[in-house]
């Protein structure tokens, strides 16, 4: 599976678009995170430069969250992906029902570990959001409220 971090928005709307099974929600909802990471961001370097003020903290923090969100929209994909692989298993004594559905339960248990810490991420977001909400000004705040 390719890495969408290094792929262009182009190429993983077109994957997204496709009917191949992954990526899907979770990964689509893991770049949009990053979008919104991606525009904290720019409002802290553009309150920096504005207001002649530190905001690295902010900036660097913005950085990891987009990565981290990035990593996820991958690894959520690839989780996905080990659901179908578990779902195709071929099957017809009890013993291989039993090591498919053991391998499935696996696959969908690490595959929802995803989203968990997409939210965690998102959560770290917010309190950005918040911090840059009482530090910025201007018309830049608009770029607040679309992350």
């Amino acid at each position: 599976m390719k890495s969408f971090s290094n792929s262009s928005l182009s190429n993983y709307l077109k994957s997204l678009a496709s009917t191949q099974p992954a990526p899907g929600g979770g990964s689509a909802a893991a770049v949009v995170a990053a979008l919104g990471f991606s525009l904290l961001e720019k409002v802290a370097a553009i309150s920096q430069t504005k207001q002649k003020a530190s905001f690295q903290n902010e900036i660097q923090e913005s950085k990891l969250l987009e990565k981290i969100a990035m990593k996820l929209a991958d690894g959520d994909a690839k989780a996905y992906g080990a659901v179908i692989k578990a779902y195709k298993i071929k099957a017809v004594t009890e013993a291989q029902k039993k090591s498919r559905r053991e391998k499935i339960d696996r696959a969908l248990g690490v595959s929802f570990e995803v989203p968990f810490q997409l939210l965690e991420t998102v959560k770290k977001g917010e309190v950005l959001l918040e911090k840059l909400l009482k530090r910025s000004d201007g018309a830049i705040k608009s770029d607040l409220e679309v992350a």
